[in-house]
């Protein structure tokens, strides 16, 4: 299944999300179409991927994990495409 993990982050200068990112890419299968949005693929569930994910964030930021289906639309760069439909998305 692939996911859409989407995100506000109100970073304080002195703090760093690369752990967030770290931990979005330790997925191996994603892809990083828009800033504050990844698409990845994996056998988790929504709600497994939501809480693998929010040790990283502040109580203040906002996450949205939800599956993505093969009923969808917009313009992406030609590899974004090429990922989501590589992964039946």
């Amino acid at each position: 299944m692939v996911y859409l993990i989407s995100y506000d982050l109100y970073e304080k200068p002195e703090t760093s999300y690369d752990k967030l990112f770290d931990a979005i890419k330790s997925y191996t299968d994603y892809c990083h179409p828009l800033k504050s949005q990844w698409f990845i693929a994996s056998i988790k569930n929504a709600t497994e991927i939501y809480n693998s994910l929010t040790p990283y964030i502040m109580k203040n930021d906002r996450l949205f994990v939800n599956e993505i289906t093969s009923n969808r639309f917009g313009w992406l760069s030609s590899e974004d495409v090429e990922w989501l439909n590589k992964h039946g998305a």
